[in-house]
């Protein structure tokens, strides 16, 4: 395909799109306590790709990476923040592949997050996105005022083969590590209710769709042309379509599925 078919063939997804979001989706009124937005999922789950559409949306994440040897557009991390996740695992006895059960602060550790979220919230809306995220958010919760919450899971075959390729973790580990994950981030589902995108690009036109819906939601301004540029194919390289579940992650998933974040549409004719 020459350059300039590439172009008019982006273009043409990018009025479909744009068609499609304004005519087809529901919207609250009022999306609410927006400013500061904590991306949650277990790794290898979808946290990463998440992150970089809202980016690409407007939110605010900091100097983060967006190039890393296993994420090719980068997992949009702050580094800073990691290192200190890391420390505070690491002085409760576990790491981020065997986490401990209770976990506490220290003074110093607790003024590096509130330093982080200070740098943060000078560029709103804001967020943050680290996958160890979601078993310290007592702790965050605690230091951000105004806040709200966006998951995202994926199916714990595909989490399984992804750890095992990056990490050599054996896959009954990879099952009790996503189920460790999920039960934390099902946990602050129950109290909050908050959007749970499904990360499977098997559809990519289906994910496309859904973030620049989800990201409206959130009062940002979707992107179009950017994220079918960020958005593509190549970003699940673990796809488990039509798989068995695991008999220990079943009930976990099936729950994650039924509050999975759907557009309300008016109809299914998009790009027809």
């Amino acid at each position: 395909m020459t350059q300039k078919r590439a172009g008019v063939s982006l273009f043409h997804h990018y009025q479909k799109l744009r068609f499609w979001l304004c005519r087809k989706i529901t919207l609250p009124k009022s999306p609410r306590n927006t400013e500061f937005v904590f991306i949650l999922g277990m790794h290898r789950s979808g946290t990463s790709c998440l992150a970089g559409s809202l980016e690409r949306c407007g939110l605010f994440l900091g100097k983060v990476s967006h190039h890393n040897l296993h994420n090719i557009k980068g997992n949009h991390e702050l580094k800073t923040a990691r290192l200190v996740h890391d420390q505070i695992f690491t002085a409760n006895g576990g790491s981020w592949y065997q986490p401990p059960v209770y976990i506490t602060v220290n003074r110093n550790q607790k003024k590096t997050l509130k330093e982080i979220a200070a740098q943060l919230t000078k560029h709103l809306p804001c967020g943050i996105k680290d996958p160890r995220l979601v078993l310290l958010l007592d702790i965050w919760t605690e230091i951000i005022d105004s806040y709200t919450f966006v998951g995202t899971f994926r199916h714990p075959v595909a989490v399984a083969q992804s750890l095992a390729r990056r990490n050599q973790i054996s896959r009954d580990e990879a099952y009790k590590l996503w189920l460790r994950y999920n039960a934390e981030l099902i946990r602050w589902h129950k109290m909050y209710h908050f959007p749970l995108v499904e990360f499977d690009l098997s559809d990519v036109e289906a994910y496309r769709k859904t973030t620049a819906a989800f990201a409206a939601m959130l009062g940002l301004n979707p992107n179009f042309t950017q994220l079918y540029e960020f958005i593509t194919p190549g970003l699940d390289h673990n796809r488990s379509p039509g798989k068995p579940v695991p008999a220990i992650c079943r009930e976990t998933y099936v729950y994650l599925q039924q509050h999975r974040y759907q557009p309300v549409l008016l109809d299914d004719n998009f790009g027809q």
